[in-house]
């Protein structure tokens, strides 16, 4: 039982471990989408049909729904 108590301890630190670095990579893909807004911001006319802003506010989206908020 002590075996199974430590082994789960150590799978807890290993999710917790793996929860920050999921942080931290979608922290960095916040910082590409707000590169990427800034950008088509800056370019304003210059892309037809707003393509990209449409992809960007998609991405937004998709970010929302993974619970990135959610704590362990």
């Amino acid at each position: 039982m002590r075996a199974s108590q430590g082994e789960n301890e150590d799978l807890v630190e290993e999710i917790r471990a793996q929860g920050q670095e999921v942080e931290t990579l979608v922290g960095g893909l916040e910082g590409v989408i707000a590169d990427l807004e800034g950008a088509n911001e800056a370019m304003g006319d210059v892309v037809e049909g707003d393509e990209m802003k449409r992809e960007v506010l998609e991405i937004e989206e998709e970010l929302k729904g993974t619970g990135r908020d959610a704590k362990l």
